[in-house]
């Protein structure tokens, strides 16, 4: 896939809940377009249902896959280092990542975003 290296919105989405991500991909998905790079973290379940989700979903978009370990910071970072590597720039970057909490109900996916 060829990647521009300037984008608008720069999406960096981290997965770890397998039971969470459709609902949390069709969130996202509402900022999808020509103008918008989504980066994904995909941590070490089944693979191959989650990536067709991101291609059926999303025009632009890099998968890696590193572990959720280090309170969410350090795949966050891990991303941040590889989006600076590329060379990639954007005006605006929006940064998330499926959550559990006791704090939230089933079924409140991006009210609290979106």
């Amino acid at each position: 896939m060829d990647h521009h290296l300037k984008y608008k919105y720069l999406v960096i989405g981290q997965l770890f809940y397998e039971e969470e991500i459709n609902d949390f991909l069709d969130a996202l998905a509402v900022l999808n377009g020509q103008q918008t790079l989504f980066v994904f973290n995909i941590a070490a379940f089944d693979k191959a249902p989650i990536i067709n989700s991101i291609q059926k979903r999303f025009e632009k978009y890099l998968i890696y896959e590193n572990p959720n370990k280090g309170r969410d910071i350090g795949a966050k970072l891990f991303l941040i280092n590889a989006i600076l590597n590329l060379g990639i720039t954007a005006e605006y970057v929006l940064i998330a990542h499926d959550k559990k909490s006791p704090h939230l109900s089933k079924g409140s996916v991006g009210e609290t975003i979106f």
